[in-house]
């Protein structure tokens, strides 16, 4: 498979993954750092290969999965709200997203219905992370350490 091209919109080419959508087995590329969606295809293969080779019509509906202005949005919404209550509405939308999971594990509700609401609450969750960083901040070390531990979780089941 070739080498992916580094997003048009952030310029990154650390952090783009060959994703799925979880339903439909489709696959797309997927930019970590500033959301921005591939063009969909039928294999990764195929998703890289439109993602290389996007075309202007192709990168303008990129841009609208882009959240290029997401942490100035979220910085926004703290100083909206605070950062007290920030917090606590993360604390709620972990608790939601926790209690989505558990359905599905208990198998309480149609499987479909349970993965929207945990992709829903995914979402919701994503947001309340990116305002927690515009909160507490980043730290390279932590990201280079959170990436060490889960190398030695994979490699110790392994």
């Amino acid at each position: 498979m070739a080498e992916l091209k580094p997003c048009p919109f952030c310029k990154e080419s650390k952090e783009l993954y060959i994703s799925d959508d979880g339903v439909y087995s489709y696959y797309y590329v997927y930019c970590a750092r500033c959301h921005a969606c591939g063009p969909s295809a039928d294999t990764k293969r195929e998703a890289a290969g439109r993602w290389n080779a996007a075309s202007g019509k192709e990168k303008r509906e990129m841009e609208k999965s882009c959240s290029k202005d997401l942490d100035a949005l979220c910085l926004n919404a703290v100083e909206k709200w605070g950062a007290v209550a920030q917090v606590q509405k993360a604390v709620e939308e972990l608790t939601e997203l926790t209690l989505a999971l558990t359905r599905w594990l208990n198998g309480k509700e149609p499987p479909a219905q349970i993965k929207d609401n945990i992709r829903e609450e995914r979402e919701d969750v994503e947001i309340m992370l990116q305002q927690l960083d515009a909160i507490f901040g980043r730290s390279d070390e932590w990201q280079r350490k959170k990436y060490e531990h889960l190398r030695q979780i994979v490699e110790a089941e392994a």
